[in-house]
């Protein structure tokens, strides 16, 4: 399995909520940091931030 680096764009909206949703129901720290410091349900204040 080949992984691909992508740059965060609108159509991954789904897929990034999807995975922080999951990992935050977990209670676990999300490292790194920069993840995290912007609340990603605002969308497209976390694309120009992240």
């Amino acid at each position: 399995m080949k992984l691909k680096l992508v740059k965060l764009e609108k159509k991954y909206r789904r897929q990034l909520n999807n995975m922080l949703d999951e990992w935050c129901s977990y209670d676990e720290e999300i490292i790194p940091y920069a993840i995290r410091k912007v609340d990603y349900h605002d969308f497209d204040r976390y694309i120009v931030i992240a």
